[in-house]
């Protein structure tokens, strides 16, 4: 399994950090894209994932890429991937808004594509209702996702307070018995 972070940021960019990334108290992009890769990295360790960064910028920045480059990219990430999953709901996030519209735009014919409830704009905001299938999640894969969660330190206080943007998520996903996801 492989975790495909598309705005992953340049590691070596030296220009000042944008807002959310100071706030998380990081002097440069560059900083902030070699601290989230390890966090990642932890995270993916957890879920037995492999972490896939392309070097592309979230909205703080300037892409570093059109959305064809962009494409290309994914395309080339994602290599022989029968399943591929992107946000789906409820898309508050202007980076997750973005890359789901460039998903539906140019297709992933092939594959077969979901849209994932993400966390934890969901779990605190909206509710996902109607056609959205339960991927069955029993007590110990939920613990090990929190663990994984708990890998992003510096991004989880800039949310909610830790332990209660967790702890919705967690109660969220065990009150249907684990993440949704709807099928294209």
């Amino acid at each position: 399994m492989r975790v495909v972070t598309v705005l992953a940021g340049d590691p070596a960019a030296d220009h000042p950090a944008g807002e959310w990334d100071a706030g998380a108290g990081f002097r440069t992009a560059g900083e902030a894209a070699r601290v989230r890769r390890a966090e990642d990295e932890l995270a993916c360790r957890d879920l037995g994932a492999r972490p896939l960064w392309l070097p592309f910028n979230d909205h703080q920045y300037p892409r570093g890429g059109d959305d064809g480059t962009i494409w290309a990219g994914l395309e080339d990430a994602l290599g022989g991937a029968e399943t591929v999953l992107v946000p789906g709901h409820p898309l508050m996030h202007p980076d997750h808004a973005w890359l789901e519209r460039l998903v539906r735009a140019r297709g992933l014919p092939g594959r077969r594509v979901g849209r994932y409830v993400e966390q934890p704009y969901a779990s605190a905001w909206s509710h996902a209702s109607g056609g959205w299938t339960v991927l069955g999640a029993a007590a110990p894969h939920r613990l090990t996702k929190l663990r994984a969660c708990r890998r992003y330190r510096t991004q989880l206080p800039l949310m909610a307070p830790e332990a209660r943007s967790l702890w919705r998520l967690t109660r969220y996903e065990a009150s249907r018995g684990g993440e949704c996801v709807r099928w294209d």
